[in-house]
């Protein structure tokens, strides 16, 4: 299998390219299900944050000590904003030191009582972790050559392993980091799916740009946007089990993008 030159122009005509990894280079494809072995899950240990949003009446008491636990954690983000009248919105990342804590967190947030979720995953966020980083490198730099003709400096790009139990969700929204286009500071996401034997009611699915397009979290798809031209909606439907639905995203600083050398 080959990846199309359709596939790439549709990058840049239309912000968005899906495609599965073997297409691309199915030595690296290769190369990452051996390494992934049984499953993504046995990369969790490597988790350690939760980030969460919601929307809940502004005379709600939530009571904190019981919300984020007795053991150890740093609340990495925490406001309460108003998000309309009589409505607050709550943004919250929170570090645990392990994978069972951040499972724990997000049970007592589905047990609270009249909110609107809009957000809420476990991920881990810097390099690749130390299973995969390797081919992680190698998959994103061929990736960046293949769709923009240039070197990714992977080394000082940052990753997230994310992980969506059941439930998790990110609400419909678009990736603008201050409003302009083409964005000033990030060039493309990408986003690698690690999910084996996925099978399609377990959902945890990618639509953009108003559902025109939908990648399902099997095993090598990649879902890439591109922030040149546009600035697609997208959202990510609740996976139906706890295994859930595992991905390696980035999201790519133009400053770490380069010319390739001149051979002269």
């Amino acid at each position: 299998m080959t990846l199309s030159k359709e596939t790439i122009n549709n990058l840049h005509e239309t912000g968005f390219a899906g495609f599965n990894l073997k297409e691309l280079d199915e030595s690296l494809y290769n190369k990452l299900w051996d390494e992934v072995g049984d499953g993504p899950h046995t990369l969790q240990h490597n988790i350690k944050l939760v980030r969460t949003k919601w929307l809940q009446k502004q005379n709600q008491e939530i009571n904190e000590e019981w919300l984020f636990g007795d053991t150890s954690y740093i609340k990495e983000h925490y406001t309460q904003d108003e998000y309309e009248e009589g409505v607050d919105i709550i943004e919250i990342t929170v570090r645990y030191e392990d994978i069972q804590e951040c499972i724990n967190f997000t049970e007592r947030i589905h047990s609270i009582d009249k909110i609107k979720l809009q957000q809420l995953w476990c991920f881990q966020i810097g390099l690749p972790v130390p299973e995969i980083r390797e081919s992680v490198y190698d998959i994103f730099y061929k990736i960046i050559d293949t769709f923009y003709n240039k070197e990714l400096d992977t080394q000082n790009s940052v990753y997230e392993l994310t992980w969506y139990r059941k439930n998790g969700i990110i609400y419909s929204h678009k990736d603008v980091w201050d409003g302009r286009l083409p964005d000033p500071v990030k060039l493309c996401s990408i986003l690698l799916y690690l999910n084996k034997n996925y099978d399609k009611s377990e959902k945890g699915q990618l639509y953009v740009d108003h559902d025109k397009y939908v990648v399902w979290p099997e095993f090598g798809n990649i879902a890439l946007l591109d922030y040149n031209k546009y600035a697609l909606e997208h959202r990510v439907d609740p996976p139906t089990t706890d295994y859930g639905r595992y991905g390696v995203l980035s999201f790519i600083d133009i400053k770490n993008v380069r010319n390739k050398s001149s051979l002269f």
